[in-house]
């Protein structure tokens, strides 16, 4: 399941992106990986959807940026799911996981162009994706979870 659902974002990633004029593309990939934080425990979320993004850097020629994607998705998720196993609800959990995410590419933005003006930047840039994959988590979460309980039997 861990490897089908790394493979769902990678592909996911890669064919629905809109690219920037600033370096990089705006895609889903955190759609789906807010949704697996309240289906899929922290180590098989970690490799979801930190390696699937990875994966999908490396393949649109973005390799350098693949192990600052595979943290700020790892770190996206398991905020996102140890807020939700803590009593969060998960509306609070999405986008706390969201930021995370936004920070970790702001931090690397401003740290690999030593410019603090690169973080708003990056912050800039990010936030309509953290943004509508924060909404769209919310929409599918009841449906998706429902389809997971009835393929696997459960969703926790």
């Amino acid at each position: 399941m861990t490897a089908l659902f790394a493979a769902i974002i990678c592909v996911l990633t890669m064919f629905i992106t809109i690219p920037l004029p600033s370096m990089g593309y705006l895609n889903f990939s955190d759609f789906l990986v807010l949704l697996l934080s309240s289906f899929m425990p922290p180590q098989y979320l970690i490799l979801a959807g930190g390696t699937g993004t990875f994966l999908a850097d490396i393949f649109l020629g973005y390799g350098y940026y693949a192990p600052i994607t595979f943290l700020a998705k790892s770190l996206e998720g398991l905020t996102a799911y140890y807020i939700q196993k803590k009593g969060g609800r998960p509306y609070l959990a999405y986008a706390l996981g969201a930021l995370s995410m936004l920070v970790v590419y702001a931090l690397a933005e401003a740290l690999m162009g030593s410019n603090a003006v690169l973080f708003i930047e990056a912050v800039i840039v990010n936030l309509p994706q953290a943004l509508g994959c924060y909404v769209l988590a919310l929409i599918f979460k009841r449906p998706f979870l429902k389809t997971m309980e009835k393929i696997y039997g459960h969703t926790r």
